[in-house]
Formats: C-alpha cells, structure tokens, sequence
C-alpha cells in the first residue's frame, strides 16, 4: 500500500533556475493528481512526485502512452536534490529512514504542442508483468 506524502503538491506550479541560472516554471504533480487533465505549456517542465518503497524492489516505470510530445526520464537522488535547492520542490525531511517511504521524481520536458497520456506504472522485481499501481495524466500542451 502506498502512503500519501506529507507534501501537498497537487498540481503546484513553482519556479526554479537550472544549473546555468536559467529561470524555469516548473508544475508539479503529486499522486492526488492520478486520473486528471492537466495544462502544460511547452516552456514550462512537468515533474510528477510520486511515493515508493524501492527498497522492497517495487519501483515506478514510465509507460509509452499516447503521442510523444517530449522526453520523460526518472530523475537520480541528485537531480531531486539540484531541483530542492532550486525551490522547485520542497525538501523532504522524513526520507532516508529505513524502510521508510521516499519520492521517485519524473520530469517531462515537452518539446511539441498537442494532447497526450503520461502513463507510469509501480510494478515490483518478482512480479515484473504485474502492474500494483498506475498512474495517469492527461497533458493538453500549448
């Protein structure tokens, strides 16, 4: 079962500078936000914050879903830190405890206008063909 973050990020819009001080608008969705419609602009970076217990060898996995309008990739521990320091997402004081829940963050840069589906799925390591959890958004990019 997964436990809701004590972050309320439900499709927060925040800013941020990347490395090189450009300044980015960054909207950020939580997993209060599975099964909606969200407006994107193709300045602005998509992050989807979604909580996970990757030490039980359960993970979450983007799925190909709809038309490309963009690259969406799994971001690393150091990535997630680069975007706190940016202000882009809050920092998360409780994880790092052992078994505790943390946060797997993906970020979709769009590249093109249009209407998609971002799809990602909580499978587990023993049970790779079995989805636990799905996530899904359906991005109107302009």
């Amino acid at each position: 079962m997964i436990v809701a973050l004590a972050l309320s990020l439900s499709a927060a819009a925040s800013q941020g500078r990347e490395a090189g001080g450009a300044k980015k608008t960054y909207v950020v969705l939580s997993a209060t936000d599975n099964e909606t419609r969200i407006s994107l602009k193709v300045s602005e970076l998509l992050l989807v914050v979604l909580p996970a217990q990757p030490g039980t060898g359960c993970t979450w996995r983007a799925i190909r879903s709809g038309k490309p309008l963009g690259t969406v990739e799994k971001l690393n521990f150091n990535q997630v830190q680069e975007l706190m320091k940016a202000g882009a997402l809050p920092s998360a004081s409780e994880e790092g405890s052992p078994g505790s829940t943390e946060r797997q963050v993906f970020r979709l840069s769009p590249v093109g206008k249009g209407n998609t589906t971002l799809e990602l799925h909580y499978v587990c390591v023993w049970e790779p063909n079995k989805v636990a959890k799905k996530f899904r958004v359906t991005l109107q990019v302009s």
